[in-house]
């Protein structure tokens, strides 16, 4: 039997051997959050948090995961999965059994995923506000909800929480979550079975939803069956009063092709954001992370991982876990910020990611999502402090990652000459000398533009 450490370094080799196998909303919702708990023989048993995810893993996931073991060549050809609150009890199964039978309905939801976990930010906060009106008054405040934003900024457990919360507060209604990926799997199974019954029965499943909720729709372009299928069970929900939640990786306008009627279909109701979260925000993540998973970690290095990852929360906690692991490694329970930069030694810097020839309008809608003004008032004269510091910091970033162009063409963009420019530039590179802040700032911005 391995011993603990032993036990979660070997769970880590075989998440590296499931990593890409799968969808990776589908890896961090199902399969991240099973935990190894001990060994038998050639079986490696894990737990799940809820009865519900149990299920839906062993029927999904178990012979993926049977192959990984395999892949890691430990001797390990098999796995059981027992539900969390039950690993220590003698009879898990029965135990299993007789708790999903007092449940009078499952859970489609990842109990860890709630607004409770939910760090709230500047980037986030309009967001979260409009998902819990949702919760309050389903089919009423804003319907539909479209949640969009990049890849690793929430927008998956946000849903996940809207989902957990109506369950808790109105066990009443028939919430429903899918994937656009399932959505469209289930509708080409229903279609080869080639029965009429099949597709009624795809069909009344999704259209008897009080709350249907939808995560990455963008995959819906392309897959005319899917959209036409998608527009019909969005009308109905619709027309009855029904609650409809979308999430997206980016806004309705941007996603193409699409059918028009979808589109407008999609912007009739709130569109709500997710931006890139700003350095407090990433500091507050880390330390709710620590606390959740009870992690012993110095805020220096937090600041550390906060001020050196991207923009990707995903990733963030990614080099966190890191980090913690190394401090395992060194037989400690505390990790320090020597642990945080040995964890991201390896990891390519930003700066040498940097692509020199970058697009001067990719550096400007950065700058206008991450001070969230807009364009128009960033390349006009207003002189407002929030306004001009702005301009500075974009004309600095500017100068640095577009190589291409001469000062003279960023001074023209903002209807200026190139000595205010030249200004901006020395006037932004002294200032970081002094505050800290700053360059975190700039450096957020940089990761935006370069994609990392």
């Amino acid at each position: 039997m391995l011993t603990d450490f032993d036990l979660k370094q070997y769970w880590n080799e075989v998440l590296e051997e499931l990593s890409g196998k799968v969808s990776a909303i589908s890896f961090d919702v199902w399969i991240k959050t099973l935990k190894p708990e001990y060994t038998k023989d050639t079986t490696l048993v894990l737990s799940s948090p809820s009865a519900s995810s149990q299920k839906l893993v062993l029927k999904n996931y178990k012979n993926l995961i049977c192959e990984a073991l395999t892949k890691t060549n430990r001797g390990f050809l098999d796995v059981e999965i027992l539900v969390e609150d039950q690993v220590e009890k003698p009879k898990k199964e029965e135990t299993v059994v007789a708790a999903e039978e007092e449940k009078p309905k499952e859970s489609q939801f990842n109990p860890r995923l709630t607004f409770d976990n939910f760090v709230v930010g500047s980037c986030n906060q309009f967001a979260v506000a409009a998902a819990k009106a949702v919760v309050e008054e389903p089919g009423k405040s804003y319907n539909p909800l479209f949640v969009y934003g990049g890849v690793g900024l929430g927008k998956t457990h946000l849903l996940h929480a809207i989902g957990n919360q109506l369950e808790k507060e109105r066990p009443d209604l028939n919430v429903i979550y899918t994937t656009t990926e399932n959505f469209t799997n289930e509708l080409i199974n229903a279609i080869q079975a080639n029965r009429r019954s099949s597709e009624t029965e795809f069909r009344k499943h999704y259209r008897n939803a009080d709350v249907l909720i939808v995560d990455d729709i963008q995959f819906i372009i392309s897959k005319i069956s899917t959209q036409e299928e998608f527009f019909n069970t969005f009308n109905e929900l619709i027309q009855k009063g029904k609650q409809v939640i979308i999430s997206s990786d980016k806004p309705p306008k941007d996603i193409n092709p699409l059918e028009e009627r979808l589109r407008s279909r999609f912007e009739m109701g709130l569109l709500a954001d997710i931006g890139y979260p700003d350095i407090e925000t990433k500091i507050a993540i880390l330390m709710k992370k620590a606390q959740l998973e009870r992690c012993n970690v110095s805020r220096e290095a937090i600041e550390y991982i906060a001020e050196r990852s991207t923009s990707s929360i995903r990733s963030m906690e990614g080099y966190f876990a890191r980090t913690v692991f190394g401090a395992k490694i060194q037989g400690r329970n505390y990790a320090t910020l020597e642990d945080a930069e040995e964890a991201l030694r390896n990891a390519v810097s930003t700066e040498e990611k940097m692509d020199e020839n970058a697009d001067m309008e990719a550096v400007i809608d950065a700058v206008c999502k991450y001070f969230n003004i807009s364009k128009t008032d960033l390349l006009s004269a207003k002189r407002q402090k929030e306004i001009a510091e702005a301009r500075q910091i974009c004309m600095y970033i500017a100068c640095e990652l577009t190589k291409k162009y001469p000062l003279s063409y960023i001074g023209s963009r903002f209807k200026r000459d190139h000595s205010t420019v030249i200004h901006a530039r020395e006037k932004i590179k002294q200032d970081i000398k002094r505050d800290k802040m700053l360059k975190i700032k700039i450096q957020d911005i940089k990761n935006m533009v370069s994609g990392v």
